[in-house]
């Protein structure tokens, strides 16, 4: 019969925030090391995390350049050869070296007129 592993659970650290993370590590060593670590910097989900790259009514658009680089004779975007993402597919090979990957998302809002029914159609 295997061990039970130390599950962790950690509540995002924004005030009001209930996001929750969940994990489970095989040794007591790394269980107390998590615990160091949440209480040096507790963690934050997604939402709150601070990059600035999540969308929102406030913020409807987010740009984001990702240099290419060379390594182990190989091109690379940010440690990956290939990235996608909604509607599109680069392979870094497929490009001159020195070439940046430049990705935009935006939300286009309505208008306040064009709402109806809350939003739900």
């Amino acid at each position: 019969m295997s061990r039970r592993g130390y599950t962790l659970r950690w509540t995002c650290a924004h005030e009001g925030c209930r996001e929750q993370y969940y994990s489970v590590v095989d040794y007591k060593a790394d269980y107390q090391a998590a615990w160091k670590r949440q209480s040096e910097k507790p963690w934050r989900c997604l939402r709150h995390d601070g990059r600035g790259d999540v969308l929102s009514p406030t913020n409807t658009c987010v740009r984001t350049e990702v240099p290419m680089t060379v390594m182990y004779h190989r091109q690379f975007w940010d440690r990956h050869g290939f990235v996608h993402g909604p509607g599109f597919k680069a392979w870094a090979d497929d490009f001159p070296e020195g070439a940046t990957l430049i990705v935009t998302a935006e939300v286009v809002l309505p208008a306040a007129g064009d709402v109806r029914d809350g939003g739900q159609s």
